[in-house]
C-alpha cells in the first residue's frame, strides 16, 4: 500500500492540473463528477488525478492551454478512506509524447467521487491555488 508524501499536519499534500475555469471551479467548491470529468478528459481513464509533484501538475495545467494549479491537502484518515473505495497511488503514465514525471500521481476513480465530495465537505479534504 502507498502512503502519501506527509505534510507535517499530518496531510497528505497533491497537486492537480486544470484549465483555469476547472480551477475556479474547484476552489469555489464544485464537487468531483463523473459526467464533468470524462467530458474533460483528453486520455486515460477517466478519473480525478493528482500530482505528488508540483512540476508534474503544471505539466497537466499546461495542457489545457491557459491553466492553474491548485493545491489539494488530504487528510490521513481521508486518504485510507479513499483507498478502501478504489483511489491508489501509482506511477504516472507516459505516452510517446510525454516527458519524465518526477512524481506519481494519486488516482481517484469516478465511483469515489461521492466519497472524496464527502470527505471535502468535512473539512478533511481541502483545496487551495498553489501560493
Amino acid at each position: 500500500m502507498h502512503v502519501a508524501p506527509v505534510h507535517p499536519a499530518g496531510l497528505g499534500v497533491y497537486y492537480h492540473g486544470a484549465d483555469l475555469l476547472s480551477a475556479g471551479q474547484l476552489l469555489a467548491g464544485a464537487v468531483l463528477d463523473a459526467t464533468v470529468a470524462a467530458a474533460m478528459k483528453m486520455d486515460g481513464p477517466p478519473g480525478f488525478f493528482l500530482a505528488t509533484e508540483l512540476g508534474d501538475a503544471e505539466f497537466f495545467a499546461a495542457r489545457r492551454g491557459r491553466g492553474a494549479v491548485l493545491v489539494y491537502e488530504i487528510s490521513l484518515v481521508a486518504i485510507g478512506q479513499l483507498q478502501v473505495a478504489g483511489a491508489v497511488r501509482r506511477p504516472i503514465p507516459r505516452g510517446p509524447r510525454s516527458p519524465f514525471f518526477s512524481g506519481e500521481e494519486y488516482y481517484v476513480p469516478p465511483d469515489a467521487f461521492d466519497l472524496f465530495n464527502r470527505l471535502r465537505a468535512a473539512g478533511e479534504i481541502t483545496v487551495t491555488p498553489v501560493p
